[in-house]
């Protein structure tokens, strides 16, 4: 995400505040287990995460949408970041309307592909909690990625895999006193030294009800990765039912 990020958001950010999305800490990943992720890459090499929703729609994040879409392609079904799996085109990558890139809100962007998915092992689409559902407190969640391992570290060549618990806004506030907005935003953390990071960005962020798998957020930004237990910033995908739905039609 930082080789997409760095350039516009240098003038956003404050107090050492940057846009990240990579694992730090966590542990490495099965797709078989994760189906749902996917490497969005630019001129073919990794930039973001991605969701799959439908055989040829994939959730990710507004500020991953830097190029055209003649740039743009989804690997899929692969644990691995530059290897393996299915590489499709992109047909369309849709930002929110109202995507406001110096507070880095509405960060949500849904991408068209140019040929559909084949459903199978290690490729399915997730679920998304409901419009205006809303996640307590210490809900814990899942996100995954081939981020940054560490701060200005290399990506992941395999996929990881970390489990974060949901902060209360309050401390989000205190954290972000800048850019946070609770209508559209929620943060995930716990631990000082796990986090996402840089090229994780647009991936999901997934709870368990029971045997189902729900994503209720994407990776969108947060503090030098790793250095706060209050953790990233997040999307909060049941703001964005109308959106979504548009897209998906």
């Amino acid at each position: 995400m930082i080789l997409l990020a760095t350039i516009y958001f240098a003038a956003l950010v404050e107090g050492g505040t940057i846009l990240h999305g990579r694992i730090i800490g966590g542990s490495e990943a099965d797709i078989k287990d994760y189906p749902y992720q996917v490497s969005l890459q630019m001129l073919d090499r990794h930039s973001c995460g991605g969701s799959i929703l439908t055989k040829n729609k994939v959730l990710s994040a507004a500020h991953c949408n830097q190029g055209t879409k003649y740039n743009y392609s989804i690997r899929a079904g692969s644990s691995v970041r530059d290897a393996g799996g299915v590489v499709i085109k992109i047909e369309s990558l849709h930002s929110h309307p109202e995507y406001d890139a110096r507070h880095t809100n509405n960060d949500i962007a849904i991408a068209t592909l140019s040929n559909a998915l084949e459903f199978g092992i290690g490729i399915q689409p997730i679920k998304l909690i409901e419009p205006g559902a809303m996640v307590i407190d210490g809900t814990r969640g899942n996100a995954t990625g081939w981020g940054r391992t560490s701060d200005n570290g290399p990506l992941s060549e395999h996929l990881k895999v970390a489990t974060f618990s949901k902060i209360s806004d309050d401390l989000c506030h205190e954290s972000y006193s800048i850019g946070f907005n609770e209508s559209t935003m929620m943060c995930f953390g716990g631990k000082i030294g796990e986090d996402t990071c840089s090229s994780d960005s647009g991936g999901p962020l997934v709870v368990n009800e029971g045997e189902e798998k729900i994503q209720v957020g994407i990776v969108s930004f947060g503090m030098t990765c790793g250095s706060t237990a209050v953790g990233g910033v997040y999307v909060k995908v049941s703001r964005y039912g109308q959106f979504i739905k548009k897209h998906l039609s």
